[in-house]
């Protein structure tokens, strides 16, 4: 770590991403690397909100596509189960006019 007498000294010497920090209570210089800073509002957005929707998004398809495929299968089902129920009640019918 390189120590500057001023800070026109180490700004002049300063590479990019670098900033001057004095040392202490003295009036000497030196070079410290930026660091980001802590994650703000929009880090928040793209590590919680932005997962949330997704899953959200995701659960809600998954529904809608359950309620669809359950509705298709009743469908299915009552086609089947109607001509029977028709042939049932053509018996029933016959059955009554004999008697």
């Amino acid at each position: 770590m390189t120590v500057y007498p001023n800070k026109t000294d180490c700004e002049n010497k300063c590479e990019q991403g670098f900033k001057c920090n004095q040392v202490g209570n003295t009036i000497q210089y030196t070079c410290d690397e930026i660091l980001p800073d802590e994650p703000g509002p929009n880090l928040l957005a793209v590590y919680i909100i932005v997962p949330l929707i997704v899953v959200s998004i995701v659960v809600l398809l998954s529904i809608f596509l359950c309620l669809r495929k359950q509705k298709r299968q009743n469908s299915v089902q009552a086609y089947v189960t109607q001509p029977k129920q028709q042939i049932l009640q053509d018996v029933h019918l016959q059955q009554q006019q004999i008697q």
